[in-house]
C-alpha cells in the first residue's frame, strides 16, 4: 500500500477537533496539532502525544506533509503569512484551509515559498465537541492545486464522505446557499419558537418537528416545486390576510419575513400554473 501523508492540524475549534478525532484513529500519521493555547499543542512520537515547546510550528519537523488550517476565515491569511515566515522547507509540505467562502488564494504566501495549496470545505454543521462521525456521508468541496486535490479526494473517501470540485466563484455561491440552508434555517426556527411561545404554546418546535422533517424529506425526494403546500399554493387569500393581521402584534421583522418568504412561495407556485392571474396579482399585492 502506498504510504499515507502525515498530517498536521492548526486550530482546535469544532471542525479542527473533528479532524483530530479522525486522524488519531486513521492510518494517516498524525504529526502535530496546534491550537490557540500552548497546552492544546502537541507533537506525536511513537504514538505518544508530547506537548510542544512552542505554541506555533517553527520548523519542518514540526509539521506533517499535509497541513490543515482550521481557524476562522478572517484568521486564515494571517496564519498563512506567519507560517511562511518560519524556517520551513515549504516544497515538502501542502497546506489546506477549510473555509467555505474563500479560495485557496488565501494561502498564496505559502505557495510563493513552494507549498502546494488547496481549500476543502465540509458541507456540514459542526459544534464544539463533535467527533469524526460528523464527517461521514457528507459532501466536501475541493479547490486548488490539482495534485493536492487528488490527495484530498482520497482523504475524503477515507472520511466516508463524498468530494466534488468547485471553482472559486462556485465556492462563494455554494457557501451562500449553505448559510441559507443551515444558519438561516436556525434563525427561521427561532421565529417559529417565538411565535408559539409568545402565544402560550409550549414545546412548539417539538410539536412541529414531524412536519419539519417530512417537509425536508419531500424536498430531498421531490424537489421544492412538488413539496410546497399551504395557503400560498392554494391561493387562500383570507387565511393570509388573517395571518398578516395577527402578525401586527409581532416584531416588524417577523411580519416582513412572512411576506418575503410568501413571495418566494408564490414564485414556486407560479411554475405549476395552479393559480389564476388574478390570484397571483392579489397575493403580490398582499405581500409586496
Amino acid at each position: 500500500m502506498e504510504s499515507r501523508s502525515s498530517i498536521s492540524i492548526i486550530g482546535r475549534g469544532a471542525v479542527g477537533s473533528a479532524l483530530v478525532d479522525f486522524f488519531r484513529q486513521s492510518e494517516y500519521p498524525l504529526r502535530s496539532v496546534w491550537g490557540h493555547r500552548k497546552e492544546e499543542c502537541f507533537l506525536m512520537s511513537d504514538e505518544d502525544e508530547i506537548q510542544a515547546e512552542n505554541s506555533y510550528p517553527q520548523r519542518s519537523s514540526d509539521l506533517g506533509g499535509i497541513i490543515f488550517i482550521a481557524v476562522p476565515d478572517d484568521k486564515i491569511e494571517d496564519v498563512a503569512v506567519q507560517l511562511s515566515e518560519q524556517e520551513v522547507d515549504w516544497n515538502r509540505h501542502s497546506v489546506v484551509h477549510l473555509s467555505g467562502a474563500k479560495s485557496s488564494d488565501l494561502l498564496s504566501s505559502l505557495q510563493s515559498q513552494g507549498a502546494a495549496i488547496a481549500s476543502m470545505h465540509p458541507l456540514q454543521t459542526f459544534t464544539k465537541g463533535d467527533s469524526d462521525d460528523r464527517l461521514k456521508d457528507i459532501y466536501i468541496s475541493l479547490e486548488g492545486d490539482k495534485e493536492l486535490v487528488g490527495k484530498l479526494e482520497e482523504i475524503v473517501r477515507d472520511f466516508g464522505a463524498h468530494s466534488f470540485k468547485l471553482t472559486p466563484d462556485q465556492k462563494r455561491s455554494m457557501h451562500i446557499a449553505a448559510v441559507f440552508a443551515s444558519n438561516y434555517l436556525v434563525s427561521l426556527m427561532d421565529i417559529v419558537h417565538q411565535i408559539t411561545s409568545d402565544n402560550g404554546i409550549e414545546n412548539g418546535l417539538q410539536i412541529l418537528a414531524p412536519i419539519i422533517r417530512q417537509t425536508f424529506n419531500n424536498i430531498e425526494e421531490k424537489g421544492t416545486e412538488h413539496s410546497l403546500s399551504g395557503p400560498v399554493k392554494r391561493g387562500d387569500l383570507n387565511t393570509i390576510k388573517q395571518h398578516l393581521s395577527d402578525l401586527d402584534a409581532a416584531p416588524v421583522l417577523t411580519k416582513n419575513l412572512y411576506k418575503k418568504l410568501g413571495l418566494q412561495a408564490l414564485s414556486i407556485t407560479q411554475k405549476t400554473g395552479q393559480l389564476t392571474d388574478e390570484q397571483v396579482d392579489e397575493l403580490k399585492d398582499l405581500m409586496g
